[in-house]
């Protein structure tokens, strides 16, 4: 033909043209890091065959070399190409015999039958390589006509392309493109119009016809929805309107539509509900909507309709749209002849009137049979009257409502409107979000008692339920809603236990449900107060309450009350009991049970009040302050604060007498004389050191006249007794009340109480108030406050005040029990001042002494002190303190004892006897903060013990058993995962792989959740894979399995997964499971799963791939890379490839000559027809190299790292350090301070991390022939 000679040149023309507008208009080639995708056809022609490799994903072709070497055809890439070259040889059977991609991608090898000449063309994004016969003559073959052809029109289109660039840059209008998409969902089908242009659109429903209109127009594609419709569609189409694009949806009449714009995008959700899944529900739809088979009167779209005509009713599926998404229209008859005897007939019963019976309910699901709630129908002429009449909601209009929502609409014949609330709910995570949107304020409650959820509305609006039984699911067994004179109440039986707020967005309320508090309510407070006659009451403040719910219970068998309120959200963060009620926790409002039938709830003023008749039996002053002012016979009863003389001790003859004479005045007393003579004689008793007897006068005094309990004299007197009596704890929250904060008197007992409580910064405090009122105190008193002051000054480490405070004291003229703190207090001080002599000298009198406690003491510290200045052997100061708590117990002294003891017991080695005194410590007094203090002690010196290698030291058996004996010492967390690991590592170590299996099984059943479940999981199916156990590997990682985990966890887990297939024979799932993953560990774990399955080509290319570029490097091979070469080798000749053979040989021979594997390497490689016996002796002993050991290693240096990487958040194990000087042994009953201790990462050094990673090579095979 004539025109061939022009296609050549045709061709060269168009491929540079079209290159240089591709370069002009800025098309690159993706990144090859991953590898370009192409295809690859081969085709005979008429005397020559053709190779045509198509990048489709590229406008251009990757630079590259073709080559002709030793009848090998070779095309290198500058970047790796995957493609599949297996079926050349069939497709150009007389010029290849055999094709092979190179492992790394780069190249493919031609094995050529015969001398050829080779013609490269580039054609855009397509490679031809034309392999010509050697007796070829003339120009080589052309491109063909159709991909010259397109060639021209991609460059006609990258023209057109880089004008419409140019005419953007200079503010050329934007040509308006329009993106429709469709997303499904089980209750609605989303449909999303995204514009790249700015954009107004108008939205409106007429009966079945959903009308979208764009100011801007654009194609659109409807492919998405025409192949799959939703169930609700029945057509959808694209109408031009001048510049405008109109979209008409027609949909089924019972379809809702709303519609919501998100920045460039216009989205429209158009449900399909479910059908009802029971009886009960299909009956609510129909008192909801009788009509809805006929019709639908509720439109739940956004947008305007054509109003009716006067006089005339809305064609059916022809129903006006109101105003506010989610209500129905209003429509209002035109006059009485809109409702006519036959309409009547017709009327929809009413579903939710202003006194619509109590007894009316509605449930969703598992609803109760209940009798017919539908009222006969009125005769015609009721109706007739009733349409004439204005209602109340006209002449009151939209806030008719008391609450101020707009009360539900009911009239006659098909003009019949509800106003239904539509309850919105969708799912955010794992919380359940339901609207509820009134369209004025409404009242509520919501409170949560066992199962059952209540949430309370003062309305008698109509709500549409369905939304909330479709969006929870499983969660709730059943939604019912119920009617109350003042409201609705709306039970939610959930089936787990799920946490519950209630949160105010505008007129809305947003009720979620699920594992986490979103809104968290303003606390209420309750309060007791009592009323000028005596009635007791509990009061919780609550402005803008609502309304007394009584509420039946069927699942409990009673009854509570529930208060609403409006907005903001309020509630009791926790449920309070009393004698004749109790009051729940709640997400807003207050709910009571009442356990009296005539307890009462009410509303007074901005007050919740509950009380009865004759008043709660309630005390005082424990929940908040009284409203009323004390009777004046209290008033004259504590007619002073406190007489310091009150405490002098009197004659001891007269008491008796005394004693008898009060009682006998108070017998014959009147009501009101008996309290200022019971106090006397609780002064009296004072005074004698009768502590017990003196409380009982007070409490007796306190029953019968309830409000001296806050008159700042009787607070006094009650603590001072308290304190007398031992009873420090009850005294110090007596004399702490806000009565008598700035008392003087009560704050020298406070200190004396704190003291003893061993609150030192209470103590100290108390001190410097109680000051002004000691000198007018007995001796033994003022002592014992100047003794509590001074130890809490030496507890502080502020000695110099604790040594002014003791100047004030005379030690000759205490008690003798006094005088034993007095000299202790100045041993400790001595101690800390540097003058460990004079300490000493002091101590060694006390602990000489017949004052067992302060012997004790003296013992105790006196050890402190020799430890510390290494004057005696920790061995003998375990020994001593041995004795000394044995032959003391009961009190701090026995405490400080064992933690100092156990702190030496660790110190040397002696874990379980420092563990079993922590224990012991616990059993005396599990509150003690010194017990406390040595359960962190201990806690860090377990951690310690298994994480910085201290375990070691021990044998594994004894390791296992001591972390058994105290696994509560675990922490939480973490660290306590680190210490499971690590120690079960060591056990695996030393083979006891049933007791590691056992740990972490015992972790996962027990302790764990969550991501951290799943990584120690793939701990317990590694173990199982080393004690060759692969079914019961995957059986755990089954078991185990998430949908949500890290990624390092889920890498970690497909791993293990993948070689425990393999080990099962599933290479096929093995690999397939590794697809998505890459580095150089599962490079490696591929290869062996190829290995063990015998495909040996496979296991080959993956070996060579993971050697790289180390042929061409200069350093020398290591023994993993040397090995990896002998098994490429094996691999290549087990599956009898000699053009893989010899590249390989040829690769690797300059590396391998030098090496200790050079003569295997000869062996291996050598022509595949001259092997022999030696070489099947060397491919046996490598098919038998166990790889699991080498896979353990590389599992253990990925996966367990310790976490020394990061700085932990939790206490840092480490031993307490003594503190230099001698101030050590005075603080050493406080919390030692923490030190970072490094964590090393498993397996490094000498421990298990290197036991098992010991693998035969291929370089020891070749020595041992």
């Amino acid at each position: 033909m004539s025109a061939s000679p022009s296609w050549p040149a045709l061709g060269r023309l168009v491929l540079l043209f079209a290159g240089l507008l591709l370069a002009a208009f800025g098309v690159a080639s993706p990144s090859a890091a991953a590898g370009a995708k192409a295809e690859i056809a081969a085709t005979l022609e008429k005397g020559f065959g053709r190779i045509v490799i198509t990048f489709k994903d590229r406008s251009l072709l990757p630079q590259f070399t073709s080559r002709v070497n030793n009848g090998v055809l070779v095309i290198q890439f500058a970047e790796p190409v995957q493609m599949e070259v297996e079926r050349l040889p069939t497709q150009l059977a007389p010029y290849v015999t055999i094709a092979r991609r190179d492992p790394d991608g780069q190249a493919i090898r031609l094995g050529l039958t015969r001398q050829v000449r080779i013609n490269t063309m580039e054609a855009g994004e397509r490679l031809f390589v034309d392999l010509l016969p050697a007796t070829w003559a003339g120009p080589p073959p052309t491109l063909p006509e159709s991909v010259v052809l397109e060639l021209a029109k991609r460059a006609e289109t990258a023209l057109k392309a880089q004008r419409e660039a140019e005419k953007q840059r200079f503010g050329v209008k934007v040509l308006a493109k329009l993106d429709f998409r469709v997303g499904r969902n089980p209750t609605f089908t989303r449909f999303s119009f995204g514009w790249n242009v700015p954009f107004d659109t108008q939205m409106a429903r007429d009966a079945d016809k959903v009308t979208l209109t764009f100011n801007r127009l654009a194609e659109i594609d409807f492919a998405p929805v025409i192949a799959d419709p939703p169930p609700t569609l029945r057509e959808i189409r694209a109408e031009p309107d001048g510049e405008k694009l109109r979209v008409v949806m027609t949909i089924a009449p019972e379809a809702d539509v709303r519609a919501f714009r998100e920045e460039q995008t216009y989205v429209v959700d158009l449900s399909h509900p479910a059908k009802p899944g029971n009886p009960a529900e299909a009956a609510i739809r129909k008192v909801l909507d009788p009509e809805a088979d006929k019709q639908r009167t509720v439109v739940n779209a956004p947008g305007t309709a054509r109003p009716p005509e006067a006089g005339k009713t809305p064609e059916a599926g022809k129903v006006p749209v109101a105003g506010k998404a989610g209500m129905a229209p209003e429509a209002k008859p035109a006059g009485p002849s809109a409702a006519g005897p036959s309409a009547a007939g017709a009327a929809r019963p009413p579903v939710a009137a202003a006194g619509a019976d109590p007894a009316v309910k509605t449930s969703l699901i598992d609803l109760p049979p209940e009798p017919d709630p539908t009222p006969p129908p009125k005769p015609a002429a009721a109706v007739e009257k009733a349409a004439a009449a204005p209602s109340a909601d006209e002449e009151a209009g939209d806030d008719a409502g008391a609450n101020g929502e707009a009360r539900p609409e009911v009239r006659s014949g098909r003009s019949n409107t509800v106003k239904i609330v539509r309850v919105e709910a969708k799912r955010i995570g794992s919380v359940v979000r339901v609207a509820f949107p009134f369209p004025g304020k409404v009242a509520s409650a919501a409170v949560k008692r066992g199962d059952n959820l209540w949430i309370v509305f003062d309305t008698q609006m109509s709500m549409d339920l369905r939304a909330i039984a479709a969006v929870l699911g499983t969660t709730a067994a059943d939604v019912t809603v119920n009617r109350t004179e003042r409201g609705q109440v709306l039970r939610i039986r959930l089936t787990e236990p799920m946490l519950t707020t209630l949160g105010l967005d505008g007129n809305s309320w947003i009720l979620s449900i699920g594992e986490m508090v979103l809104e968290p309510a303003r606390p209420l407070a309750l309060k007791r107060e009592f009323r000028s006659e005596g009635q007791g009451l509990i009061r919780v403040a609550l402005p803008d309450a609502g309304s007394v719910h009584e509420i039946n219970d069927a699942s409990t068998g009673d009854m509570f009350y529930v208060v609403t309120a409006f907005g903001p959200p309020r509630g009791l963060l926790k449920p309070y009991s009393f004698p004749e009620l109790e009051t729940l926790a709640s997400a807003h409002g207050v709910a009571v049970v009442p356990r009296t039938d005539d307890l009462k709830v009410g509303i007074e003023f901005d007050s919740v009040v509950m009380t009865r008749e004759r008043g709660l039996t309630i005390s005082t002053g424990a929940l908040g302050s009284p409203s009323y002012e004390l009777p004046k016979p209290v008033r004259k009863a504590a007619r002073r604060v406190v007489d310091p003389s009150t405490f002098a001790v009197k004659d001891p003859a007269e008491f008796t007498e005394r004693v008898r004479g009060l009682i006998d005045q108070i017998a014959e007393a009147g009501e009101q004389q008996k309290a200022p003579l019971r106090f006397q004689l609780a002064e009296f008793y004072v005074a004698h050191r009768f502590a017990p007897e003196a409380l009982g006068i007070l409490r007796l005094l306190a029953a019968d006249e309830p409000g001296i309990e806050r008159d700042p004299g009787f607070i006094v007197l009650f603590g001072a007794a308290q304190t007398m009596a031992g009873r420090t704890a009850p005294a110090l929250r007596a004399l702490s009340r806000t009565e008598v904060a700035d008392n003087p008197d009560a704050a020298l007992w406070r200190t004396i109480a704190a003291a003893a409580e061993q609150k030192w910064d209470e103590a100290r405090d108390a001190a410097q108030k109680g000051a002004g009122a000691v000198g007018g105190y007995p001796i033994d008193i003022q002592a014992a406050y100047v003794l509590a002051g001074a130890e809490a000054a030496v507890e502080l480490n502020d000695f110099r005040a604790a040594q002014s405070r003791l100047a004030e004291i005379l030690p000759e003229e205490i008690a003798p029990d006094l005088r034993a703190r007095y000299e202790m207090l100045q041993a400790r001080i001595a101690d800390a001042a540097g003058r460990p002599e004079d300490a000493m000298e002091r101590l060694d009198r006390l602990a000489a002494s017949t004052d067992r406690k302060a012997a004790a003491e003296a013992e105790y510290r006196r050890l402190r002190v020799l430890v510390r200045d290494q004057k005696i052997e920790a061995a003998e100061a375990i020994e001593r303190l041995k004795s000394l708590v044995f032959g003391w117990r009961g009190d701090e002294i026995e405490l400080k004892s064992l933690r100092f003891m156990a702190q030496l017991q660790a110190q040397h080695g002696l874990y379980r006897e420092a563990f079993q005194n922590m224990r012991n410590a616990l059993q005396v007094a599990p509150q003690s903060e010194t017990a406390k203090l040595l359960q962190d002690d201990m806690g860090r010196e377990f951690v310690s013990l298994y994480l910085d290698g201290n375990a070691d030291r021990l044998k594994p058996v004894e390791a296992l058993a001591l972390y058994y004996d105290f696994r509560e010492l675990t922490p939480v967390g973490r660290l306590g995962d680190e210490i499971v690991r690590r120690l079960a590592d060591r056990l695996v170590g030393v083979d006891l792989l049933d007791q590691a299996s056992e740990l972490l099984a015992y972790q996962i059943d027990q302790r764990l959740r969550g991501a951290a479940k799943a990584q120690i999981a793939a701990d317990l199916a590694m173990i199982h894979l080393i004690d060759r156990k692969p079914d019961k590997a995957l059986a755990v990682l089954n078991k185990t399995r998430q949908s949500q985990l890290p990624v390092s966890v889920e890498r970690q887990r497909r791993v293990v997964e993948a070689r425990a297939l393999s080990e099962t024979g599933r290479a096929d799932v093995a690999l397939e499971l590794l697809s998505a993953l890459g580095g150089a560990d599962v490079d490696r774990l591929r290869a062996d799963i190829m290995w063990r399955a015998k495909r040996w080509h496979e296991a080959g290319e993956r070996l060579e791939t993971m050697l790289g570029g180390r042929w061409n490097e200069p350093t020398p091979l290591d023994d993993q890379e040397r090995q990896d070469v002998i098994r490429a080798a094996v691999a290549y000749a087990l599956a009898s490839d000699d053009l893989a053979l010899g590249r390989l040989r040829s690769k690797f021979a300059d590396r391998m000559k030098d090496s200790p594997s050079a003569a295997t390497f000869d062996v291996v490689t050598a022509p595949i027809q001259s092997q022999g016996t030696e070489f099947r002796n060397i491919a046996k002993e490598i098919a038998a190299i166990d790889t699991m050991r080498g896979f353990l290693d590389e599992y253990r240096s990925q996966y367990m790292k310790g976490p020394a990487d990061a700085k932990p958040t939790e206490p840092q194990p480490g031993k307490p350090p003594a503190a230099p000087g001698p101030a050590a042994a005075n603080g050493a009953d406080r919390k030692a301070p923490e030190k970072t201790a490094s964590i090393p990462r498993p397996g490094a050094g000498n421990g298990p991390g290197t036991k098992l990673a010991q693998a035969d090579s291929a370089p020891d095979a070749a020595k041992k022939r």
